[in-house]
């Protein structure tokens, strides 16, 4: 979402200074599940009401340390695909800014690595701890060109572009992008954002096309020597055409359509070795023709289907006049049974999706079950404000997952205590509101809630 972003851990993980801990007690899943968590911000009302709306209440499923999202979210190793605005001219990125963070109280410094022909390289050594983490701000250029992180062309026109960052400890990685009126921001998945197999997840817009915006895939290969690359795609919509590709190690790959269009979610992204991927849809819109429309920038950091799930939670999140507040379930198998609450509402193939509309469902739980590991991402707006057509965002929904073997991070949920203005830098309050499932629950000295 533009200008203001949410700063959640297990979504952003950003701007870290508390840490909520959460304690099982010993049920068959982690017994700190987080069942809802929405936030609320009051900023700078006087300059920003005319640019931004002023309280921004915005609906996030987190459910921490029992899913890979959030928990394996915080490693060693992080890999960063690039942005890329699908039509030159319109809301070209004006700076790209990186955020690291940690829960590790003693500092230790993240190494920041470029790609180059000559391999990677060193962009900049950072120390970071919990209440020390960095900003790394990339400016770029009129065209929007900022060397790394976005891309100026598709394919593998601009193949360096990528990044990535790693160090001796575990850390959180967060994306920002501006552009112009537009902003968006993806969570680096860590090692869990590592896989061989993916579904990507676009804005769905009920069949409407802005007609000069649209949906791009950005892949990173990450292993060393090449790697082989195929596309099983919905549409001829994509471009290039080509259905395969080769990269070496470090190397960038971009699909992208002027045309925004929902066959476009879905598209398969298979490999022989491990790379990373990021989708999403540069200033589209997820509104129709009769709520005037606006548009921003929804992109996400897609999970491997072998870390895909079978149940969710959702809601609407904040209530909100304009249509398009919905879940969306990618299936990855065929055959793929979906309930909401238990009621069956279809059955897709791999590569299909449905469409759960939350308009007017309020924050009432809904249940979402898939007979085979499926994906669920959730789009929708920050605010019942008649400007929240222009503000609009898309971030994956974690599945719930057994707590067998829980990964590093699992017993925390980080928050930041601040919002930034990705903008004009100011910076104000939020308060997380927090429904907790069967548990003991830890606050800081100085507690958020």
């Amino acid at each position: 979402m533009k200008k203001i972003y949410k700063r959640i851990a297990g979504i952003t993980k950003i701007v870290i200074s508390e840490c909520l801990r959460f304690r099982s007690n010993g049920d068959n899943h982690k017994a700190f599940k987080v069942f809802f968590t929405s936030l609320d911000l009051i900023i700078n009302y006087n300059k920003l009401k005319k640019s931004f709306i002023t309280r921004l209440v915005f609906g996030f499923l987190l459910f921490f340390a029992v899913q890979t999202i959030s928990s394996q979210s915080y490693s060693d190793n992080h890999f960063l695909p690039p942005f890329i605005h699908t039509q030159a001219g319109n809301d070209t990125a004006e700076k790209v800014v990186i955020h690291l963070t940690t829960m590790e109280t003693s500092a230790f410094t993240v190494s920041l690595q470029k790609r180059t022909s000559s391999g990677w390289t060193s962009y900049g050594s950072y120390s970071i701890s919990k209440t020390t983490p960095k900003i790394v701000t990339i400016n770029c250029s009129n065209l929007g060109d900022c060397t790394y992180l976005t891309a100026m062309s598709n394919g593998t026109g601009d193949k360096y572009t990528g990044m990535k960052a790693s160090a001796n400890s575990p850390f959180y990685v967060n994306v920002d992008v501006l552009a112009g009126s537009q902003a968006g921001s993806y969570s680096s998945k860590g090692e869990a954002g590592l896989g061989t197999e993916f579904y990507s997840a676009h804005f769905e817009a009920n069949a409407m096309d802005l007609g000069k915006f649209g949906d791009f895939i950005s892949i990173l290969a990450v292993e060393s020597g090449s790697t082989s690359i195929s596309f099983t795609k919905n549409n001829s919509n994509w471009s290039p055409s080509a259905n395969s590709v080769t990269l070496n190690e470090g190397e960038v790959y971009i699909l992208d359509t002027a045309t925004q269009n929902d066959s476009n979610i879905g598209t398969k992204i298979s490999a022989n070795k491990n790379i990373v991927v990021v989708s999403g849809s540069w200033s589209g819109s997820i509104g129709d023709v009769n709520s005037g429309v606006g548009r921003d920038v929804g992109v996400t950091q897609l999970l491997p289907t072998d870390k895909l799930g079978i149940d969710f939670l959702v809601h609407e999140g904040y209530s909100s006049s304009n249509k398009g507040t919905h879940a969306i379930v990618v299936a990855a198998e065929n055959s793929t049974t979906i309930k909401v609450n238990g009621v069956t509402v279809a059955t897709k193939n791999a590569g299909q999706h449905y469409v759960y509309d939350l308009k007017g469902k309020g924050n009432n739980l809904k249940h979402i079950n898939t007979s085979k590991p499926a994906m669920v991402y959730y789009q929708g707006y920050p605010s019942s404000n008649s400007s929240a057509k222009n503000n609009q965002g898309l971030f994956l929904v974690a599945p719930l997952l057994d707590e067998t073997n829980a990964p590093l991070g699992s017993s925390n949920a980080h928050f930041g205590d601040k919002v930034w203005d990705l903008e004009d830098n100011n910076t104000g309050n939020m308060a997380y509101y927090i429904t907790v499932s069967y548990t003991h629950l830890t606050l800081p000295t100085t507690p958020y809630v």
